[in-house]
């Protein structure tokens, strides 16, 4: 039996399209093709009955290029997959600005995402840093859709690991991979999504704890991992009479309150 197609035209413009075309085969729809008011357009593919890919393109011409001025949406093509009960699986979306987001979905649940900006072939940024100040992003969520952890290389070779619990950030990493600071890695730990210390390990290896309390700054930890001060530990206090200062001549003289932000077995000293 041949395939018909059927075109519904919004003539009294009461809808935000302008046309909607669905091909149906035995009474099995097959596919169905929307132009909206804004030049967008949507492909939708079916299998016996069932969604299994949409394409939406943002005014692209026949070349499929985008239109000089970005067209109406901020991204230029969204395909989405479908499983075989309909469920989405994986979405591609490419933005004008020339980053592209992948996203896994699992029982159609969104498992993972990557965005790349403007990377080439090879994974190579671009000479110019592209759209972002970033490189890439990738995200993972746990069973349930919350973001659960994400790793971000920045431009400028710091990487960043974040992790979540209950969709609530708990520690944030940066690592100077690209040797472009005077620091190799800042810890940012947080409790009930408050900042509750910070902890910055340099080059030299010194390294700087702050201690926050209700977003306040509470306490600081100077560690002096090159032998370049007359104490081991310089702790200070911060309260509303002012600051008080404690030095201490090894970790074993730190007060417990204190000692707790250092593993002891990864303490560096020159």
């Amino acid at each position: 039996m041949p395939s018909t197609t059927t075109t519904e035209f919004d003539t009294e413009n009461q809808f935000d399209w302008e046309s909607i075309s669905t091909t149906i085969t035995e009474g099995v729809i097959d596919s169905i093709d929307t132009i909206y008011d804004d030049g967008v357009v949507k492909y939708e593919l079916f299998e016996n009955g069932v969604r299994v890919q949409t394409f939406q393109d943002d005014n692209l011409d026949e070349f499929g290029e985008a239109p000089a001025d970005g067209g109406a949406k901020s991204w230029t093509s969204i395909q989405t997959n479908y499983t075989e009960t309909g469920q989405i699986a994986d979405r591609e979306t490419r933005y004008d600005d020339g980053v592209v987001k992948f996203e896994d979905f699992e029982n159609g649940v969104r498992s993972r995402t990557f965005q790349d900006d403007n990377l080439d072939e090879f994974g190579e940024a671009p000479a110019d840093g592209g759209a972002k100040s970033w490189t890439s992003i990738q995200t993972n969520y746990d069973e349930t859709g919350q973001i659960a952890q994400q790793s971000i290389l920045y431009d400028n070779g710091v990487e960043a690991t974040k992790e979540y619990e209950n969709g609530m950030l708990q520690f944030d990493v940066r690592e100077d991979v690209a040797d472009e600071f005077e620091w190799n890695l800042i810890t940012t730990t947080y409790e009930g999504g408050e900042r509750v210390a910070k902890q910055t390990q340099y080059d030299n290896l010194d390294s700087l704890t702050q201690i926050f309390d209700d977003k306040m700054r509470v306490a600081q930890i100077e560690m002096d991992g090159d032998n370049s001060d007359s104490w081991a530990f310089e702790v200070t206090e911060f309260g509303l009479d002012g600051a008080t200062v404690a030095t201490y001549d090894s970790f074993e003289e730190l007060p417990e309150e204190f000692a707790i932000y250092f593993d002891q077995s990864s303490m560096q000293f020159a």
